[in-house]
């Protein structure tokens, strides 16, 4: 996955878990942590909420394949890769790669709006806090400090707000209707603060690896655009991945109440 955030930024994320929807298993009985909501009710917006963070935080192992929507926390990233011009000022080209993600497992759903017309789905998520444990390698430039090591990384964030776009397409199968993911897209609209650290940023010279940290974390803004898109990119991917799976396996009745079959929907 690549995208271009429009400063030369460059991300690649690659999880150890596949998007691609298989190997699951039709979820046949509802479980009490799911509610059919009914679109005509006044509170139909805060049953889906109710839904959405059982997806999260209800959601056992064995209800589909064994594994088949695996653990949220902690969640291991295979790699993320950064390149930027690096004739910027401030500008890094890193890999961070073994990533073990902590912090999911506290993810609230804050609302949920859902188009019937246009099955057409708004989310607010917030995470309190992530944390990022890491290997890197880096090289780049902070103003006049030239960047280059490679060692243990950790980053954190705190009050991530998500914004979900959420398209999706009916299916009819063995008699059942389904809502497919079509397509997701997530946007990062407030965080309430970031750090990062480095070790062995400068091989072992402590004095200025000290001191760029304290130029890190006293900018934290500019930093957190730097890896923003990669954390966006991320985020997008793990709630693809997530809801992509649980959508193909359950029947959308158990979810929404009045949904037509895909035969009568698409005509």
């Amino acid at each position: 996955m690549k995208l271009d955030s429009g400063s030369s930024l460059l991300v690649i994320l690659a999880t150890i878990l596949v998007v691609a929807v298989v190997n699951g298993k039709t979820l046949t009985t509802k479980p009490d942590f799911l509610t059919q909501c009914q679109p005509n009710d006044s509170e139909f917006n805060r049953c889906l909420v109710r839904n959405f963070q059982a997806f999260f935080t209800e959601w056992k192992e064995g209800l589909l394949s064994p594994k088949y929507v695996g653990d949220l926390d902690p969640l291991f990233v295979k790699r993320i890769i950064m390149e930027q011009d690096l004739r910027h000022p401030v500008s890094m080209n890193a890999n961070l790669h073994n990533l073990e993600v902590k912090g999911l497992r506290d993810l609230r759903v804050e609302n949920v709006s859902f188009d019937l017309n246009e099955l057409f789905a708004k989310a607010t998520l917030v995470v309190p806090k992530l944390n990022i444990h890491s290997d890197y390698t880096i090289t780049g430039r902070i103003l006049s400090l030239a960047l280059n090591g490679n060692g243990k990384a950790f980053i954190r964030a705190e009050h991530l707000e998500v914004k979900l776009l959420i398209r999706f397409k009916l299916r009819d199968e063995d008699g059942l209707t389904f809502m497919d993911v079509d397509k997701l897209h997530a946007e990062i609209k407030e965080v309430g603060g970031f750090g990062i650290r480095l070790d062995n940023l400068f091989h072992g010279q402590k004095v200025l690896e000290e001191s760029a940290h304290d130029v890190f974390n006293e900018n934290w803004h500019e930093f957190y655009e730097i890896l923003r898109p990669a954390i966006k990119s991320a985020v997008e991917t793990i709630l693809t991945e997530r809801l992509s799976k649980i959508f193909a396996n359950v029947p959308a009745t158990f979810i929404i109440g009045e949904l037509p079959a895909a035969a009568d929907y698409y005509g």
